[in-house]
């Protein structure tokens, strides 16, 4: 059953939209003028694209490599590409950059992001860098620096940590050259107050070997410093990335990695022991020592990356913040193992310390003047090599992006788009005519059809008469086929309205019609006169009774006074015959005569009936032409018929007015004949019928 009514919802849609499709016509028109004009005046935009490629990166953790998937590389650059960091810098960029139109709106740095676009083409490691603008030029300068800014913020993301230990061996090579200089004065001082320049043997040689450990020392102190400020950059730019995940190695601590440490801890102590007393790498102890301190840095590597992996690579292994989680674990290892090797040297610096305070006072003195120079001597030759070193892996350090296309100056806009619009200017057109269409069949429901009919009462249509445009306008006359021979559509009409009175009326034989409507300007004065002409046509004795009292007009049609009628012959029927005037062979016409002051009076008379029985009896049809419904007395000239026929102009009344019609007459006890649709327009579907027969007819004859 919902299938059904769905299907004849949408049919029934189908009706309203083809009866009304003039709407969607006119829409359609409308809508592509108006996108014409859009296209014509509207501000023209260009589009201009630069195209960069991502290499992938690779990382070392433990004894392996971690090679980076081209898609996860794509993936995270777009991440890098659309933060907002990366949009300030290009922004910052483009400032320097004169006369660029952009740069002097009001909020440029929102027109600025509005108007960027950031996407990876297709399944490639290739990433589409679009800038749209009203300047050509400018679209095009954009786009270019997307790119340039593209290259250069890979490089500086991946020289980071390297440009942060650099800055902080720059910060510390003027203080160590200051306080080399200040020990230098110091101890040239010492030695011109004491005269002491020299030490004994047993004095020098453990002079000899504190500096040796002192060199060490401050190689570990510096590398150490130096794996700390690496570490908390890389710390920063993980946070910017995911400020809620960060790694400590502190926390990542179990019993096999105490172990591994506590035993890497007296490895480290014993080696360093080998290298204060000047034993060289030959000796086979120190090969062994050195062997096995590796084997556990590998082994301490491995235990750390089985503890943390789970919370690491939960998400994705190949992510942005997994490789900057990786590059920290790496350095916190590097950085625990300096650590360890420092404690280590911190007792050892303990075991020197207490030796020296056993020398004689001026010779303490004087050693600690030498080993502080020594020391600081140490520092600025370790810091500038520890310098230069980063220098030279910064210079090492390539960026994952390179730029493969650079934007050209666009010569045709982006926007509007001129197919593009006008297709959606026509569906849209379609769109908003269905809409109209709909809309107007809600607020402006009219019956026009005979499905219309069908669809609100089981009453026939005997007749579908089409809508006739005659130019110089006389009046009624004009309307009557005896003046409109030429269009066969229309006599024919007639003619089927007159055969289905005849199929609908062969049991009861009922002779006298009333022709009423529901309201005025509905045709029944027209139906009337054409229906009796083309009954006499036929050859039936057929008359047509005028017996609208309030506003007769027949007379008009057929060119009569209105001098004496039917209300003068109400006080006299035998009058009749002299009141009856024959219109042609078979037609008469009756007239309504004096328009009297109480109509209902006289159409309930019984001089009234006395008349109609005689009509009745004389003439084969009986035609009556009456007020419309609406008025009183068309109930009292119903109950002089034997059937009613209804006129309904075409998309004039609402089901509601059919409705009530219908119910007057059904109050009267009076059959409906059928119903006559009148000025049905000549596009309407239904009339196609007609002229489809008629143009044949008339090519073939």
């Amino acid at each position: 059953m919902p299938s059904e009514t769905t299907h004849y919802d949408f049919l029934k849609l189908l009706k309203v939209i083809r009866r009304r499709q003039w709407i969607i016509y006119l829409s359609i028109l409308f809508i592509l003028f108006l996108t014409t004009l859009y296209i014509i005046f509207a501000p023209k935009y260009y589009e201009a694209s630069s195209k960069i490629l991502i290499t992938t990166r690779r990382y070392s953790i433990g004894p392996e490599m971690i090679y980076q998937d081209e898609e996860k590389a794509v993936d995270n650059e777009l991440e890098i590409l659309n933060s907002a960091n990366f949009i300030m810098k290009v922004f910052e960029n483009l400032k320097k950059s004169k006369n660029l139109p952009i740069l002097s709106s009001r909020n440029p740095f929102y027109e600025f992001t509005k108007s960027v676009s950031i996407i990876p083409i297709g399944r490639s490691n290739t990433i589409k860098l679009s800038f749209i603008s009203r300047n050509p030029e400018e679209a095009m300068i954009v786009a270019n620096t997307l790119a340039e800014t593209a290259v250069e913020f890979s490089l500086d993301f991946e020289k980071a940590e390297i440009v942060q230990v650099m800055r902080f061996l720059e910060s510390q090579i003027p203080v160590a050259k200051e306080r080399l200089k200040d020990i230098e004065k110091k101890l040239e001082e010492y030695k011109s107050s004491t005269g002491i320049i020299s030490v004994d043997e047993y004095v020098n040689t453990l002079s000899s070997e504190l500096s040796n450990f002192d060199h060490i020392y401050n190689e570990t102190i510096i590398e150490y410093s130096s794996k700390e400020t690496q570490l908390k950059s890389l710390k920063e730019r993980l946070n910017e990335v995911k400020k809620n995940l960060s790694i400590d190695l502190s926390g990542i601590v179990n019993s096999s990695i105490k172990n591994i440490r506590t035993e890497l801890f007296n490895l480290e102590n014993e080696l360093l022991t080998y290298e204060l007393k000047g034993i060289t790498q030959d000796n086979q102890r120190v090969s062994i020592l050195k062997k096995n301190i590796e084997d556990l840095k590998k082994k301490l590597q491995e235990e750390v990356v089985k503890v943390a992996g789970d919370s690491i690579f939960v998400n994705d292994p190949l992510s942005l913040t997994s490789e900057l989680s990786l590059k920290i674990i790496e350095t916190e290892i590097d950085f625990e193992i300096l650590k360890s090797k420092m404690e280590v040297l911190e007792n050892l610096k303990k075991d020197y310390e207490k030796k020296i305070r056993s020398f004689p006072f001026q010779e303490t003195k004087f050693l600690s003047f030498i080993r502080e120079y020594k020391i600081a001597e140490d520092v600025v030759k370790l810091l500038t090599e520890k310098y230069e070193e980063f220098r030279i892996e910064e210079a090492k350090k390539i960026g994952n992006v390179k730029v493969i296309e650079y934007a050209t100056i666009p010569i045709f806009p982006v926007k509007p788009q001129k197919k593009l619009s006008l297709l959606l200017g026509f569906f849209g057109g379609i769109l908003i005519g269905i809409i109209g269409v709909v809309l107007l069949e809600i607020f402006a429901n009219k019956i026009v059809d005979e499905d219309d009919v069908r669809e609100n009462c089981h009453i026939p249509v005997i007749a579908i008469i089409p809508e006739v445009k005659i130019k110089n306008n006389d009046g009624f006359s004009k309307y009557l086929i005896t003046n409109l021979e030429k269009n066969k559509e229309l006599i024919e009409a007639y003619r089927i309205m007159k055969t289905n009175i005849n199929f609908l009326n062969i049991e009861r034989r009922s002779k006298v019609f009333l022709v009423t409507s529901s309201l005025p300007e509905e045709g029944k004065s027209t139906v009337s006169s054409n229906i009796a002409i083309t009954t006499a046509n036929a050859g039936y004795n057929t008359i047509l009774i005028d017996l609208d009292l309030r506003k007769p007009s027949l007379h008009k049609v057929f060119g009569i006074e209105n001098s004496i009628g039917l209300t003068d012959i109400v006080m006299n029927p035998k009058r009749l015959e002299d009141s009856i005037h024959k219109i042609k062979d078979n037609l008469y016409f009756l007239k309504s005569g004096t328009i009297p002051p109480d109509a209902s009076e006289i159409i309930s008379s019984n001089n009234m009936k006395e008349i109609m029985e005689k009509i009745s009896r004389k003439f084969d049809y009986v035609f009556i032409d009456s007020p419309p419904l609406i008025i009183p007395e068309t109930r009292l000239i119903g109950l002089l018929s034997d059937g009613v026929i209804l006129v309904l102009k075409s998309n004039y009344i609402s089901p509601e007015t059919l409705h009530r019609s219908i119910n007057v007459i059904n109050s009267i006890e009076k059959r409906i004949i059928g119903i006559v649709i009148t000025r049905l327009k000549k596009h309407h579907r239904s009339y196609y019928y007609y002229q489809y027969y008629y143009n044949k007819e008339e090519k073939n004859d």
